[in-house]
């Protein structure tokens, strides 16, 4: 059940914006020890499948932390970020 939310959300929260390559958008969360921290990882695998390689989700206390991004965006060129 939770794929297909996620799913819905992906599709439907982007499915009209289109990124240029040196785009990104990056979704912060606020992350957690507990086991539900999966679900950002999920949300950005999915994001991944859907073909919205420059979506990124961040946490701030969980597994996927922005600095983890930071060196993607650099070597992809990215200029523009959204948060």
């Amino acid at each position: 059940m939770m794929i297909k939310t996620i799913k819905k959300v992906v599709r439907g929260g982007l499915g009209l914006l289109a990124l240029k390559p040196d785009e990104a958008i990056i979704f912060m969360g606020h992350g957690t020890d507990h086991e539900a921290d999966k679900s950002y990882e999920k949300l950005e695998k999915t994001f991944k499948e859907e073909g919205y390689e420059n979506v990124f989700v961040a946490t701030v206390e969980g597994k996927n932390a922005l600095e983890d991004i930071i060196p993607i965006l650099k070597d992809r060129e990215i200029e523009k970020k959204l948060f």
